[in-house]
């Protein structure tokens, strides 16, 4: 699945506008042209950390009407678009999907038009939301990433949150928990420890059990008792507080924060992050089930020209089609 084209109505700047997309695509223009609300409406219809909100997104010169929408239409490929819903097969491999924003438009619920439809062969929006539930609807049209122009290395390679470093380890884990043996051996482990340390007691005598016990002894009126449990291990609890990460300074022989180093350095390292991730990306493994779940990430880089050297420039832009 690739995104072959973008239609934008009433969101900020943009009155109406067309754009076609290629594997890559290079926004070019003056400050204050509207090239970021290009971008912010595509992480609105994936809500990539920004909603949409009618006081900031909706126009604010005089419009023809109250209606806010993206159009998006996505080339597929054969077995995705075999298991598309027959209704919404367009030709030539493609979908075409609507996200209102705001309408006046009621859907099959009597309620104003709110989310994803898709067109049918008539070119008409459909009645009910696309494959239904939200959370559902925004997993099948893929993914984005985005890289802001002013953008902190510690955003992207947090693990406490969501970031392209921490998705890239929850992915490897997730996998290897399944049959790695050290991961087997630490759950055993962590049983055998988790029984101890309720008994084990500190110098003044104080114990997990014997906190049970005194609770307990507070509540039996109630024919309740009270339990605590030590939870075993997980892969996202590595991630979030085993796993850490330093920078060698070869010249140096020291390991160093990332942020030690210049923000030429820290934009490298989220470029090249993102470029690790094309290449750890899941396989789309054919399904013995007909299920509509095609794969795709939008990479969605802003990068002012101010930060960087002609020649660099072309550097980027070149590194970026590679990926794409």
């Amino acid at each position: 699945m690739q995104i072959s084209e973008i239609t934008i109505h009433n969101f900020r700047s943009i009155e109406y506008s067309k754009i076609s997309l290629g594997d890559y695509s290079l926004m070019v223009g003056a400050n204050n042209s509207g090239k970021s609300n290009v971008v912010d409406i595509l992480r609105i219809f994936y809500e990539k950390g920004l909603k949409y909100e009618s006081n900031r997104d909706f126009p604010k010169f005089k419009t023809e009407d109250q209606e806010s929408w993206i159009d998006i239409e996505f080339c597929l490929s054969n077995d995705e678009y075999e298991a598309l819903k027959e209704e919404w097969k367009l030709p030539e491999n493609k979908v075409k999907v609507r996200k209102y924003f705001q309408t006046k438009i009621n859907g099959s619920d009597g309620k104003p038009k709110l989310g994803i439809y898709a067109y049918n062969k008539e070119g008409k929006i459909a009645d009910d939301h696309f494959y239904g539930a939200k959370n559902v609807q925004q997993g099948k049209l893929g993914d984005i990433i985005y890289i802001p122009a002013v953008s902190k290395l510690d955003e992207q390679t947090k693990l406490t949150g969501p970031s392209p470093l921490r998705d890239l380890l929850n992915d490897i884990l997730k996998k290897l928990v399944k049959s790695s043996s050290a991961f087997k051996n630490l759950t055993l482990e962590f049983e055998g420890f988790s029984g101890k340390i309720k008994t084990e007691e500190t110098d003044e005598k104080k114990s997990l059990a014997g906190l049970e016990r005194d609770i307990t002894e507070s509540i039996e009126e109630w024919d309740t008792s009270f339990e605590l449990n030590i939870n075993p291990v997980t892969e996202s609890d590595i991630v979030k507080n085993l796993i850490s990460y330093k920078i060698v300074d070869k010249a140096l022989n020291e390991r160093m924060e990332a942020d030690q180093f210049g923000q030429g350095f820290q934009r490298y390292l989220i470029f090249t992050l993102i470029k690790t991730a094309s290449k750890y990306t899941a396989v789309n493994i054919r399904s013995t089930k007909k299920e509509f779940k095609p794969t795709m990430t939008l990479l969605l880089f802003e990068e002012p020209e101010a930060f960087l050297h002609p020649f660099q420039q072309d550097v980027l832009s070149r590194s970026l089609k590679t990926i794409a």
